[in-house]
């Protein structure tokens, strides 16, 4: 496990926020760039993992405002995204073309990148630009302003980068500790990200507020990692949460959705042109429903563990349909599913639930005994049952308890159990090892006629997974108020600011300018104009692309965050 010092979480933020005042103290020395007040202020704002699905219902009770004004006076509508991987899909944002040619495909591939950012074209033509914190960007030598410090990056890293003298370092250090930054081996992810935003947005706004930036591409995970990590506390029916857990950990979504919302009135405030997006959707990940076997403290959550997962469990036995999903999730098909696993913290209990929508009174309670004769007859290779206490609800109309409640067999609860991990680069838990209580080997569960692999029913699993339908909201200066936007795709992002900047679109980009969303006559007096390609067959050879460096990942810490299993 790994192990952090709240001393060495100081140092990394305040790196961090060293290396932003460096950057805004080496601009105050420059003669910015002549502002040209023809094109528009654009900022690219994009939330890692944002989604309507959450976005919605709080539109709906005016809990978002600033994204109710710009939804009203702007284009929005869903965003594709054909990786649905963050990754691949922040570099094609940036670049307008897809993995397959832009060759950035994991965490550890930002070196082998064969695409310019947009932010590469732009400072080539003199445009100001500030890339703050956009993931996979290696700060690289721009006409501009940059910094990266996602928290699974080992070494932040600056561009330009200079050194200070120790007592400007020292000052930034006490501001750094006025933060009351958290230890990290103790504390869940959301008690770190809080003071680490407040930080960076400061960063942000301090190197704003000096320059004139005419393009800014900023980037938020917060929503990726709370999502992954409680989306089950959020939705507690369908996973194995306590009421506390839910009164704990129930409301962070939201309450970061709201946070997103304040950040974006400064950019209203400023009058600037708002693309916000999401690198890809989220979804609820009813694959991970079922009790939790281990809890093991990771970087700062114990909300991290490895899942029986039961509605799996319920799919082989032939009660429950999937709709597949990214990153091996899934949602439950409930125009095909009989049963599935239901929870039910307020009174403690959990079980299995019956889709009353497919069944009659009388169907309804044979299938009933058909789940409860099923489960406790359930047992391992040994003989010994999986479930105990397995009763049938008397109560069937009652939609907020189960049919069928049970308990988990005790050698779940054994304190000897073995978790083996992969080594190297692969971050799947290879192997969890159970045990009955004469220290024989479990490896298979029998129910009925079915014989079923019990490593196929334990893993580690996240309470949400990635959605290929992502969020895209645009306002401004010749964009249609009050739109719908039909069919965009995240490639087409860089193109269409490209055109809004009165700049030529890539013959070679996967995009397209989101003509859809725009004004019929500010396009008939300003069309489209393409060039065959922005790039240069030296541009990535060695040595050519000066200040670029390779991003080192931390691949634990990328774990606990949720951006792998």
């Amino acid at each position: 496990m790994l192990k952090i010092t709240q001393r060495r979480i100081l140092i990394f933020v305040g790196a961090v926020v060293l290396s932003g005042f460096l950057a805004g103290f080496f601009f105050l020395l420059k003669k910015p760039a002549a502002f040209k007040k023809t094109r528009p202020k654009i900022v690219l704002f994009c939330l890692d993992g944002a989604t309507w699905t959450l976005m919605k219902p709080l539109l709906d009770k005016n809990e978002l405002p600033h994204f109710k004004a710009l939804m009203e006076n702007g284009a929005s509508g869903s965003l594709y995204s054909d990786d649905a991987f963050s990754p691949p899909c922040w570099v094609s944002i940036a670049t307008g073309k897809n993995s397959q040619k832009h060759n950035v495909h994991t965490f550890l591939d930002s070196s082998n990148r064969k695409a310019r950012f947009l932010w590469d074209i732009l400072s080539e033509a003199r445009i100001n630009v500030g890339v703050f914190n956009w993931l996979m960007n290696p700060c690289e030598n721009i006409n501009g302003v940059s910094y990266s410090c996602h928290p699974i990056i080992k070494n932040p890293c600056t561009y330009p980068s200079l050194f200070t003298s120790p007592l400007f370092f020292a000052q930034i250090m006490k501001e750094a500790m006025l933060a009351r930054l958290p230890r990290w081996e103790s504390v869940e992810i959301y008690k770190f990200l809080d003071p680490a935003d407040k930080m960076l947005g400061h960063i942000n706004r301090f190197l704003i507020e000096r320059y004139r930036l005419e393009f800014i591409a900023v980037g938020y995970f917060g929503a990726d990692a709370f999502q992954h990590r409680y989306w089950g506390a959020y939705a507690p029916e369908y996973f194995d949460v306590s009421q506390n857990e839910v009164e704990e950990k129930g409301a962070l979504i939201n309450s970061y959705y709201r946070k997103m919302d304040r950040l974006l009135g400064y950019f209203i405030k400023n009058d600037y042109t708002i693309i916000f997006i999401s690198d890809h959707g989220f979804c609820r990940n009813d694959k991970g429903a079922g009790p939790r076997l281990i809890k093991y403290f990771n970087l700062n959550s114990n909300k991290q563990h490895i899942n029986f997962l039961m509605n799996i469990f319920l799919e082989k036995l032939g009660f429950l349909v999937f709709i597949p999903k990214p990153e091996d999730g899934g949602q439950i098909d409930f125009s095909k599913t009989e049963a599935f696993f239901y929870n039910n913290p307020k009174k403690g209990i959990f079980g299995i639930r019956i889709n009353r929508a497919l069944f009659q009174e009388d169907g309804l309670r044979n299938y009933r005994r058909k789940i409860f004769l099923t489960f406790k007859e359930a047992h391992f290779e040994t003989g010994e049952n999986i479930f105990v206490n397995v009763r049938e609800n008397q109560n069937p109309h009652n939609v907020d308890e189960p049919d069928v409640v049970f308990v988990m067999s005790p050698v779940f609860k054994r304190k000897d159990l073995i978790v083996t991990e992969a080594k190297g680069n692969d971050l799947h838990l290879s192997n969890v090892e159970l045990f009955d209580f004469k220290k024989r080997v479990l490896s298979q569960i029998i129910a009925g006629s079915k014989k079923i692999a019990l490593k196929e029913l334990i893993d580690y699993s996240h309470d949400g997974v990635h959605e290929h339908e992502g969020v895209i909201i645009m306002s401004g200066p010749h964009i249609k108020k009050n739109h719908y936007i039909d069919g965009a795709n995240l490639l087409d992002v860089t193109p269409t600011i490209l055109y809004l900047l009165g700049f030529a679109v890539g013959r070679d980009m996967d995009g397209h300018v989101l003509v859809n969303a725009l004004e019929p006559d500010f396009i008939a007096k300003n069309p489209i104009e393409f060039i065959d390609s922005y790039e240069d067959e030296k541009y990535f050879a060695k040595g050519e692309k000066k200040g670029a460096k390779n991003i080192e990942i931390d691949l634990k810490r990328m774990r606990s965050l949720g951006y792998a299993q």
